[in-house]
């Protein structure tokens, strides 16, 4: 198993990219060409290099946002009859 350079992943050999600087011979070995052209780029490592956990918080909320998404279709369809009659 190798890691790449960038995200420092590990990663199956056969499927990764090596990349051999001509000038100093540094040799550097990319999961994706994603992580390649993000290095040549000269970018920081992102939060899509490493899986975010989510927490209690983050569930919770999605379940208020939900509840109120319904309660907004309620009100919309209760005002919709009342124009109607």
């Amino acid at each position: 198993m190798q890691k790449c350079s960038y995200c420092e992943k590990d990663y199956e050999e056969y499927k990764g990219v090596k990349v051999v600087d001509s000038v100093s011979g540094d040799i550097k070995n990319f999961c994706s060409s994603k992580c390649r052209k993000n290095s040549e780029m000269r970018r920081k490592r992102k939060k899509w290099t490493h899986p975010m956990k989510k927490t209690s918080e983050d569930v919770e909320v999605k379940q208020e946002e939900k509840i109120t998404k319904e309660d907004n279709k309620k009100k919309n369809s209760k005002v919709k009859e009342d124009d109607k009659k």
